[in-house]
């Protein structure tokens, strides 16, 4: 199996900026190569690089977690607490515990602060492309869908947990600006994934060397390397803010998007990836082109693995009620007719497509009233926030490990199946009817309010010209005084004639 860095040399231009190779066409984005995108070398570096201090943690904290619970899985203890408590006389503990704390001269928590109200008063929209874009880039990687199936058993109820564990911690950290300082409880989930990614690193690492038909993991690099914890950055800021939401004509202010990358950099300071490619928005704009690049195709395998599995997860489900096809256009609208097409998903009809224009332009409207309204600004951000931290208070029972880890790798490596999903009753059905039926009809008003409007604005300007073009007018405009009585008027026409 190629490596990565095989991958990459082949897609890199040999001179990046010859003016024939500056201009890259992926998925339908057109990517103008820059000095400020990764060279093949950058590339080659950060796929042998991974989070070194995390690592070497957890192979100090490993004992320490089978003495207390002898047997019993890390993704159902508390990373943090056992690091809190047993860092005392450890150096590689404490140094890590001091890092996590140190606060770095180039965070400016004003900004910081800025940019978690940017989430919550973009948050349906961020949601919306987090979900149909996001989270189907990153997982429709291949050495990403690897470890995914590898970690965790392949159904739409583990990629439930997943999403969901994704969108608490972002939750958290987006809370206030004392969640994610040091000692707030932002910061501490922060410290918890960390510590996860590390223990799930260091198991895969472990396959790799002493199972031969699991080689490539170490040929590839190690498992959750530094260029794919940057590519699962960017997909959470760039992604949104410089692709997915301008592609249905949502786009946010130089300021924001400054925010909203500062609010990254400093999250992926904490969990151990390089930031300095999240400086600016431009900088983390071009990181993220550079793996849209860079990445291997989407296949038949994954999408299977994630995204067939994400619409069975997603649709016919409360609270929503989506039907599949809806979301499909979405996918459409967010990915672009090339990316769908390979995952091999045939275009959803008129009815589906307008309906997700329908929401869409629901998003539009409002975020249109934010700006004009700051109470209103202020209402949607603190409503959303506590939406989304009340839904993912309760995450869902993680799926039970009734096999060993080795087995779960065994059975990653068979073509995964899609869970049959159960017939929508009718009472289902009508959601969806009336979901859609609403979005359709909030475009129609749209375009029927902008149509009045238009129509209104030239009138008034047929109106006008007839007016200026009318002596009358004139003269009476020419005689007209703001605070003349009747008998000034009626003495000035006088006089004049």
């Amino acid at each position: 199996m190629p490596s990565l860095r095989n991958c990459i040399l082949a897609r890199v231009p040999r001179d990046p900026y010859d003016r024939f190779a500056r201009l890259q066409v992926r998925w339908g984005r057109t990517l103008k190569w820059t000095n400020k995108h990764l060279t093949s070398e950058e590339m080659g570096a950060l796929q042998t690089m991974h989070d070194v201090y995390g690592s070497a943690s957890c192979v100090i904290l490993q004992p320490i977690i089978d003495f207390l619970h002898p047997g019993q899985d890390h993704d159902l203890l508390d990373l943090f607490l056992i690091l809190e408590e047993y860092r005392r006389g450890e150096v590689v503990l404490e140094n890590l515990w001091d890092q996590l704390h140190r606060v770095p001269s180039w965070v400016d928590w004003d900004q910081i602060e800025r940019g978690q109200k940017v989430f919550s008063r973009y948050g349906a929209g961020i949601t919306t492309a987090i979900i149909l874009q996001s989270f189907v880039h990153g997982i429709n990687v291949d050495c990403m869908a690897k470890v995914q199936s590898h970690s965790a058993p392949i159904s739409s109820k583990a990629l439930l947990t997943h999403l969901v564990g994704t969108f608490a911690w972002l939750a958290r950290v987006t809370g206030s600006l004392k969640s994610i300082q040091p000692g707030g409880e932002g910061h501490a989930e922060l410290i918890r994934v960390r510590l996860a990614h590390g223990f799930t690193r260091k198991r895969l690492q472990e396959l790799g060397e002493t199972h031969a038909m699991y080689s490539y993991i170490k040929k590839s690099g190690p498992p959750l390397n530094s260029f794919r914890s940057m590519h699962t950055i960017s997909l959470l800021s760039s992604s949104p803010s410089c692709d997915a939401l301008p592609r249905i004509g949502i786009s946010f202010t130089e300021r924001e998007k400054e925010d909203y990358i500062a609010l990254f950099r400093y999250i992926a300071y904490l969990l151990g990836i390089p930031h300095r490619n999240f400086e600016t928005a431009d900088k983390a704009e071009a990181m993220m082109e550079s793996c849209d690049l860079f990445d291997l195709e989407p296949n038949h395998r994954q999408k299977i693995l994630i995204s067939d599995n994400l619409i069975q997860m997603m649709g016919n489900k409360s609270p929503l009620f989506l039907s599949d096809k809806f979301l499909i256009a979405g996918l459409y609208a967010l990915n672009g007719v090339d990316y769908c097409n390979a995952l091999g998903y045939d275009r959803p009809g008129h009815y589906y497509r307008w309906a997700f224009k329908g929401y869409v332009n629901l998003l539009r409207v409002t975020l249109f009233a934010q700006r004009k309204i700051p109470a209103l600004d202020q209402f949607i951000m603190k409503h959303f926030h506590a939406i989304l931290s009340k839904t993912t208070a309760k995450k869902p029972v993680p799926v039970p490990v009734r096999k060993t880890f080795i087995q779960r790798c065994r059975d990653a490596e068979k073509l995964p199946t899609v869970e049959r999903p159960k017939k929508a009753n009718r009472h289902l059905e009508r959601f969806f009817w009336c979901f859609q039926v609403f979005f359709i009809l909030a475009i129609l008003i749209t375009v029927i309010g902008l149509l009045v409007g238009a129509i209104f604005a030239i009138c008034r300007a047929v109106q006008w010209g007839k007016c200026q073009s009318h002596p009358s007018c004139h003269k009476s405009h020419d005689t007209y005084h703001p605070n003349a009585t009747v008998a000034n008027l009626t003495s000035t026409h006088s006089g004049v004639q």
